[in-house]
């Protein structure tokens, strides 16, 4: 100003962004299930782009809420600087299965066949020493005793299953025939 100059100074730091590793975890997870994500670098706060959708918690827990896409991210703040880095999750949805259609009991030594519309399933049995069954779902009674027949449908990694209970009723006890074993013609 009129040919003088003065000049006010101040010092600024500039900080570096931190240096933030991959997040690494599935990328998938089945509606209803919690799969992890994590990171290696400490501090960071995680975040769900859809919570409603998949939902984590401060821990890296992302549970399966419904059916879609979430992008995850973590983020790291060091002295007012943040660096994110961020990963996509699907969340695959429960494949549909109908239920179990046959009988309720079968005889020790006997068979029933169950069936079930849903193509594709694979038959269990939770009890083996009570009944089996096969994979075309014929059930056999093994021993006397209440057996969960199961039939598991998979899709995406994801899995239904539909249970039936069969009760295997044991054999009746026959006393020995008692009595002669001949007769003349006759008499």
């Amino acid at each position: 100003s009129n040919g003088c100059s003065a000049t006010a100074t101040k010092l600024i730091t500039v900080n570096a962004l931190p240096t933030v590793v991959a997040i690494t975890g599935s990328t998938s997870v089945c509606v209803g299930s919690t799969t992890t994500f994590s990171n290696s670098t400490p501090g960071g706060i995680w975040m769900s782009g859809e919570p409603n959708i998949a939902p984590i918690n401060a821990n890296g827990v992302i549970t399966g809420a419904n059916a879609g896409t979430s992008t995850i991210s973590y983020t790291v703040t060091i002295n007012g600087c943040s660096t994110t880095v961020t990963k996509s999750i699907t969340v695959n949805a429960l494949p549909t299965v109908a239920a179990i259609a046959g009988a309720t009991s079968v005889c020790v030594g006997a068979t029933t066949t169950f069936s079930n519309t849903t193509p594709g399933g694979v038959w269990s049995v939770a009890q083996s020493g009570i009944a089996t069954v096969n994979t075309n779902g014929v059930v056999t009674g093994v021993s006397a005793g209440t057996a969960e027949i199961r039939y598991t449908i998979t899709s995406n990694g994801c899995s239904t299953i539909a249970t039936k209970l069969i009760t295997v009723n044991a054999l009746p006890t026959v006393a020995v025939t008692t009595g002669s074993a001949s007769v003349c013609v006759g008499a």
